[in-house]
């Protein structure tokens, strides 16, 4: 590889999904939002940034964290 780096696998599923929660967030936000229903809005909204946070600041995915738990199920 270039610069010595080698490729790294990681088990894309957990990101996926982590994806496609993200995306139910927003759109959640948006819905909300253009209705006009300010208490559903805030709370997504809160949610959305406590999970986005702790991405950003430590490395934490709620989302992929919780993968193992959802696939059981389907």
């Amino acid at each position: 590889m270039l610069l010595g780096n080698e490729k790294k696998q990681i088990n894309a599923g957990p990101k996926i999904f982590a994806a496609q929660v993200g995306f139910v967030f927003f759109l959640l936000l948006f819905l909300s939002f253009v209705l006009q229903f300010s208490i559903m809005y805030y709370t997504t909204l809160i949610v959305f940034l406590i999970c986005a946070i702790l991405e950003f600041a430590v490395g934490f995915c709620v989302a992929c964290k919780l993968y193992p738990f959802i696939r059981k199920f389907y």
